[in-house]
């Protein structure tokens, strides 16, 4: 399989997922990140914004604004 066609099966399962499992892998994905050591005294943060059926990086980026 190449690279373009594992690109192509991926996209495919990610634009299947619910609203549901995109919120709670976007959750998971939060509380993950949260359990680093070295995010835990840093100031600055570069993410994008997600698009379509990525996992919603808006948890963190609110997160963060706190």
């Amino acid at each position: 399989m190449t690279t373009g066609e594992i690109r192509i099966k991926i996209k495919e399962k990610r634009n299947k997922l619910t609203l549901s499992q995109i919120e709670k892998w976007s959750k998971l994905v939060l509380k993950n990140l949260l359990t680093l050591d070295f995010i835990k005294d840093k100031t600055n943060f570069f993410i994008y914004n997600s698009i379509k059926n990525e996992v919603d990086t808006a948890y963190i980026i609110d997160y963060l604004k706190v």
